[in-house]
Formats: C-alpha cells, sequence, structure tokens
C-alpha cells in the first residue's frame, strides 16, 4: 500500500467529502477530471506513485447522447430508490427518455465516465450531477 486517495469536489459538493479536510490532513491534489473533481492522495512512502484518473473519466461525457441517462451503484442504499422510482416517474412527467444502468462490478464501476460512480447524471451525454434527483431538484439541475 503506497498511500491513500480520495475523491472530492474542486468546490463543496452534494454527496462528497470536503477537500478541505484532506488538506488539513496533508493529502496533496494530484490529478482533476471534468467538470469538477479531484483526486487527492496522502503517500505512505517517499516514492510512491502518484496516483491519476483514468483519461476516460476525464471529460465528463458518456455514451448515451439522447435523453437522461442514470448510472449508479448500492454503495448508498437510497440511489436503487431514487433512481428506479422517483427519477423514472420525474423523466416520464417531463417526456424525457431516461436509460438506467446500474453498475454492478469494481471492473464497472473502475470504467465509468466520471470519477463519482456512485450515483451520476448525464443529460444528452454529458454530466449534469452526482446531486440524486428528485422531483424537487430535478429543475434545478435539468434545463428541457
Amino acid at each position: 500500500m503506497n498511500g491513500i486517495v480520495a475523491v472530492v469536489g474542486e468546490k463543496k459538493q452534494p454527496f462528497m467529502s470536503d477537500k478541505k479536510f484532506f488538506k488539513q490532513q496533508g493529502f496533496e491534489l494530484c490529478d482533476t477530471a471534468e467538470p469538477c473533481f479531484e483526486l487527492w492522495y496522502k503517500p505512505f512512502k517517499k516514492n510512491a506513485p502518484i496516483p491519476k484518473f483514468k483519461e476516460h473519466a476525464k471529460n465528463a461525457e458518456c455514451n448515451v447522447k439522447k435523453g437522461l441517462s442514470v448510472y449508479y451503484t448500492n454503495a448508498c442504499p437510497f440511489t436503487e430508490y431514487y433512481v428506479n422510482t422517483e427519477l423514472k416517474k420525474v423523466a416520464k412527467n417531463k417526456g424525457i427518455k431516461i436509460k438506467i444502468i446500474k453498475l454492478e462490478t469494481k471492473e464497472e464501476a473502475q470504467n465509468h465516465f466520471v470519477p463519482h460512480s456512485i450515483y451520476s447524471v448525464f443529460y444528452n451525454g454529458k454530466f449534469v450531477t452526482q446531486h440524486i434527483l428528485n422531483e424537487k431538484y430535478f429543475d434545478k439541475f435539468i434545463t428541457v
């Protein structure tokens, strides 16, 4: 083990740790990914390799180019409900096509389109948010 890494937001983000804590603990910024993700690390060894995001996770784009696409895992106990019940209902009411993709393996999460694999929303192929959307928050993040 060469150290510890953490994915945080460039500024305070919902459902993500605040980078101020990691900075105070001696972590260093080692990489960034669009639109707001930062990778911080604390090496345990002097010559530890510097971690970095995979290139495919740096552009904040997915391969579903039309409509809403939502990727999630069960790392959070609420994502299953909000994706398959709340968000599905909101998309239907707004007449938006939705594609739901559950990331079930370590490899799927590691090869995701953004560094945040617990829950990520894309609209017309572009990353929108990792904030869990319901009817109240939908219009704040997605303009149809």
